[in-house]
């Protein structure tokens, strides 16, 4: 479909310069200009597009001939990864993230300090984001729970949200309980006792 509002810088042969915009057709109709060699470069799209093809592009234009110049844009937009940690929500950076997507695309990096991975203008379509499932201090998340397939839709920012959990650990030691006869010393069997541990269980 035609692209209104792009803007393209002309150069003509005698090196002067002048931007024009396209219209509702996405066409910019120039009648009359002197022949020679022009240069062509799309400076800017409307949002939720990208160019595709080279911005600058060399032309000739000679007497009573009608020159064409096209541009293909795609349409575009924002793809968002997000890793907290499950509970409290506090961001996990450093994790390894990987995105695949059309045409081949794949991008490996890791997450900022606020738990984010931006990437602006993709082209639309479904992408896949995957993070490395086995991060220090965090619980191993499945394969499952590691893989995320979402579409990246034109001029929007599709949010793909990861939670791991904090791994507990522990020192352990032993404890022991003896019950015994105050008068004879000797050990009381059967006698109950309520344990309550430093997680508040009680057993």
């Amino acid at each position: 479909k035609p692209v209104p509002g792009a803007s393209v810088e002309i150069t003509y042969p005698n090196g002067d310069k002048k931007t024009e915009y396209t219209d509702e057709n996405g066409e910019i109709n120039l009648p009359g200009v002197p022949t020679g060699d022009y240069k062509t470069e799309i400076k800017d799209v409307p949002d939720g597009y990208n160019v595709t093809t080279n911005k600058e592009i060399e032309t000739k234009v000679d007497k009573d001939k009608e020159t064409e110049v096209d541009y293909v844009v795609d349409k575009v937009g924002t793809l968002k990864v997000v890793v907290i940690e499950k509970d409290g929500g506090k961001a996990v950076p450093g994790v390894d993230v990987t995105i695949t997507g059309p045409d081949n695309y794949e991008k490996t990096t890791k997450t900022d300090q606020d738990g984010q991975v931006v990437v602006e203008k993709l082209p639309v379509g479904e992408y896949k984001v995957t993070i490395d499932e086995t991060n220090d201090g965090y619980v191993t998340l499945q394969p499952a729970e590691a893989t995320k397939t979402d579409d990246v839709e034109a001029n929007k920012t599709t949010t793909y949200e990861f939670k791991l959990e904090k791994e507990v650990t522990s020192e352990t030691g032993d404890l022991k309980i003896t019950v015994t006869d105050e008068q004879t010393q000797k050990p009381v069997p059967g006698a109950s006792v309520e344990i309550t541990y430093p997680n508040g269980d009680k057993k």
